[in-house]
């Protein structure tokens, strides 16, 4: 199975450089002497037999695993959204122009992204090509965020960028993994005699799938729930509740075992006081647990979870762990005020 893995990925990450020469469309006059007047003209076709199975340009692989082969053929993807200006040149490498800013530093060590980088340079100024692009990307491209950067000199701008993004790509449902974000970053400096050079970025983030054997065990008959309320409240938390309606039991592990895996990176999170549900699965009342989650109810939401004691990789999308919660609680039909929980 490795090896046929490592088979997908080389031929994926060969479709996507590959078509790399022929990805974004070029727009040049329509006819001599009518230099406002443009026309798209088709990226250069490729005779490769799995350029034509997987296309590089096409907007969904189905039957292909999430992972980074995937991803690497939705970045290829929505680099060929990238609209080329007529007189464009492509350049080897990042340019030295604005301080050398172009010089994209490396995603952190772990982390689940494709990036592809392109450079350019392009006739005109920073600021006159950035409006001109806006105006040529697809619509499905969301303008997300714009920037400048500022030289030694106070009020001196050198570089600017515009930020596009793609929604997710429901590729699967959570549980299975899904292409979480893909965007593309258009950064321009001045290059001199009226010509700039462009860093095109594009980077796509996935989230793997969840380990079958990360869920709750079958044998979990009975679900204990507790509250732990905000360290920072003087709140008398109800009375731990065990469930053993089989049906209500079902429906619990289910909620759970359908969360995705958290996503990976650095997040920035709210306040967290360490309000938390806490869920004990047993066979029975009174025996060992099994498995034990505790969503958070601050902070960033995720379900922290451990089995036989052994804690897992956490769960839940942002704020993933107060509408877990929340569900629980209406599953287990308890008339619990999560909010005079928290802070």
């Amino acid at each position: 199975m490795r090896r046929a893995g490592t088979g997908i990925l080389a031929a994926v990450v060969g479709v996507v450089t590959l078509a790399a020469a022929a990805c974004g469309t070029v727009h040049q006059p329509a006819t001599p002497g009518a230099p406002g007047s443009i026309q798209p003209q088709p990226p250069a076709a490729t005779a490769s037999p799995l350029a034509s199975r997987h296309n590089p340009c096409a907007r969904s692989f189905p039957g292909i695993p999430v992972g980074r082969a995937l991803a690497s053929l939705y970045a290829g993807s929505l680099a060929c959204d990238f609209a080329v200006p007529a007189g464009a040149r492509r350049l080897a490498h990042a340019p030295d122009a604005g301080y050398g800013t172009l010089k994209q530093s490396a995603p952190p060590p772990g982390a689940q992204e494709v990036d592809l980088v392109r450079y350019w340079q392009v006739p005109g100024s920073p600021q006159g090509f950035l409006a001109w692009e806006k105006h040529h990307l697809p619509r499905a491209l969301a303008a997300s965020a714009s920037g400048q950067g500022y030289g030694s000199r106070w009020g001196v701008v050198f570089e600017r960028d515009d930020t596009y993004t793609l929604p997710p790509v429901p590729v699967h449902p959570s549980p299975h993994g899904q292409i979480e974000s893909r965007t593309m970053t258009i950064s321009a400096v001045s290059a001199g005699n009226g010509r700039a050079d462009i860093e095109v970025a594009v980077s796509v983030d996935w989230i793997g799938p969840r380990p079958a054997a990360e869920a709750v065990p079958p044998a979990a008959h009975a679900v204990t729930i507790a509250v732990k309320p905000d360290m920072n409240l003087h709140t008398t938390p109800p009375a731990p509740v065990t469930v053993t309606d089989p049906a209500k039991v079902r429906r619990i592990v289910a909620l759970l075992d359908g969360l995705p895996l958290s996503p990976p990176g650095v997040f920035s999170c709210p306040e967290d006081g360490g309000a938390m549900l806490i869920l004990t699965f047993r066979a029975h009342p009174g025996a060992p647990a099994l498995a034990v989650a505790e969503p958070d109810l601050e902070g960033c939401g995720w379900v922290s979870f451990t089995i036989a004691g052994k804690p897992q990789p956490s769960l839940g999308p942002n704020d993933g762990g107060i509408s877990f919660a929340a569900n629980v609680i209406r599953i287990a039909g308890l008339p619990w005020n999560l909010s005079k929980m928290l802070l």
